[in-house]
């Protein structure tokens, strides 16, 4: 009887560490979540006259459309975690490549 006893108060222990650890982890991995991740602003390559005529989002990707001026026919490409500008999407006339 002696032996049941213990094993019964042994087993509780084990049970209330066991409620212990899930809660310490529930609580660790909601506060990471919370967590805002870092982001660096950029300072985005638009040509002067040129405004932001449309947005949209692609994945971790946002596409920027400008429009005004001839040469600001383009998309630029942002990295929607790091702010980062990507890519820049134009016609050849606009990148100088056509001679």
């Amino acid at each position: 009887m002696q032996a049941l006893k213990f094993l019964v108060g042994f087993m509780g222990v084990v049970i209330l560490a066991g409620i212990v650890v899930v809660a310490v982890t529930i609580y660790n991995r909601t506060t990471k979540l919370a967590e805002p991740a870092a982001f660096a602003p950029e300072a985005l390559p638009i040509p002067a006259g040129c405004r932001i005529a449309d947005l949209a989002g692609a994945g971790r990707r946002v596409w920027l459309r400008l429009e005004g001026s001839a040469d600001c026919n383009l998309l630029l490409v942002v990295d929607g975690e790091t702010g980062a500008l990507v890519g820049r999407l134009g016609t050849a006339a606009e990148q100088g490549d056509v001679e």
